[in-house]
């Protein structure tokens, strides 16, 4: 006998979210490869819409299909083929290559049924899109005259490539040096960055790899005061990041460092209390924060990064939302709306239902009885299907 089909017919709100950025970023794709590259780009757009609807086709079968697993592999496979084509390429071609690989993530992204899966999936291609874009932008210094600096980014990169791995597989072991070893190293570049005048630059980057090390030795010991800790430090950092942009003069990567900050501050308070609306609001405004950065970077035409950044974002905020459901901000909403109606609250409304339903069903009492005596036996009320806690 076969086992029955999971319960996840509705989609939740992030996904449709998802949806509507996907529509969004089809349109400027088309926009773009229409205008630069004429029929050729037509045809790439025909394409990336082909490979949504095919991950929405194979989202169809069952979780534990072959055909299912198959899928994610080869798209993120090409993903990160097209990542690598995008540092080949020359410059003015690696938005079109970075834009297939979102695609493809996308794709990817739209096949698992568990929400949270298709987060863990977008989470690990941003990371490793960043590291990537970390280590192609120092390769090159490690041979000129600043090797400490550049060594210190790269292997920064490869750090937040674990990372990304870790999202993936699950081995707690990536996390911890993906965490920590990418924090002791990014506070060694905060030095150099001292060193070479770049104050807000260089502070930031050091209480960074700090919240960084801190947050991987709760990975590591789990234990949900230190990523408390971490969250508040890193949320000190994104604060310092921004107020450096904003003096100057880059607006969009200042104002994301400083949600960015009002974010760390608001997830790190709800590890330290242990409350998960908080976590789900930390998850939110960090979502912002990192598209606001995402955004910053790809009007400096740094694509890759940008990309990356934008998409971590996106993958951050579903965290958050999902975590909102879980706390059961949805109910409240609900029922403060309906307050606000003037209407009565859900669990009134469906007891008067089920009241009316069960005095309409009664059947009718005798004459001798209404005129007489009083039926004593209780009305049986039709049973209601507990909520989900």
């Amino acid at each position: 006998m076969d086992s029955p089909s999971p319960r996840r017919s509705r989609p939740h709100g992030w996904s449709v979210l998802l949806g509507l950025l996907l529509a969004a970023v089809g349109n400027m794709g088309y926009n773009l490869l229409s205008a630069d590259l004429g029929y050729p780009g037509v045809a790439a757009t025909f394409a990336a819409g082909m490979v949504v609807v095919a991950g929405l086709w194979v989202r169809r079968e069952r979780p534990d299909a072959p055909l299912v697993r198959a899928a994610m592999y080869a798209l993120l496979a090409g993903s990160l083929l097209a990542t690598a084509t995008s540092l080949l390429i020359p410059e003015r071609l690696a938005g079109y290559a970075v834009l297939a690989a979102a695609v493809l993530v996308a794709g990817a992204v739209l096949i698992p049924r568990d929400y949270e899966i298709a987060a863990d999936i977008l989470c690990a291609a941003a990371f490793i899109g960043v590291g990537t874009d970390r280590i192609n932008e120092n390769l090159a210094g490690l041979f000129g005259g600043r090797f400490l600096l550049c060594a210190a980014c790269v292997l920064t990169g490869l750090a937040t490539i674990l990372t990304g791995l870790w999202f993936l597989m699950g081995r707690q072991s990536l996390a911890v040096v993906g965490f920590i070893g990418g924090g002791l190293v990014g506070a060694v570049a905060g030095l150099v960055f001292l060193s070479h005048g770049q104050i807000p630059l260089g502070v930031g980057t050091i209480v960074g790899g700090l919240a960084s090390a801190v947050f991987g030795l709760g990975v590591l010991v789990d234990r949900q005061p230190l990523l408390g800790v971490g969250g508040v430090v890193g949320g000190l950092a994104c604060a310092v990041f921004g107020l450096g942009f904003l003096v100057d003069r880059q607006l969009l990567l200042g104002v994301g460092g400083v949600v960015g900050a009002l974010a760390g501050a608001v997830f790190g308070c709800g590890w330290l209390v242990g409350r998960q609306l908080l976590l789900g609001v930390g998850g939110i405004v960090g979502g912002l924060a990192c598209a606001v950065v995402g955004l910053g970077f790809l009007v400096d035409r740094k694509f890759l990064g940008g990309a990356g950044i934008a998409g971590l974002g996106l993958a951050v905020g579903a965290y958050g939302v999902l975590l909102l459901t879980e706390a059961g901000a949805g109910r409240r909403l609900g029922a403060w709306l309906r307050t606000q109606r003037g209407l009565p609250p859900v669990e009134a409304a469906a007891t008067a239902v089920s009241g009316d339903t069960a005095a309409a069903a009664a059947p009718t009492l005798p004459t001798s009885i209404e005129s007489g005596q009083q039926n004593t036996r209780p009305t049986r009320r039709r049973s209601r299907r507990g909520r989900r806690s």
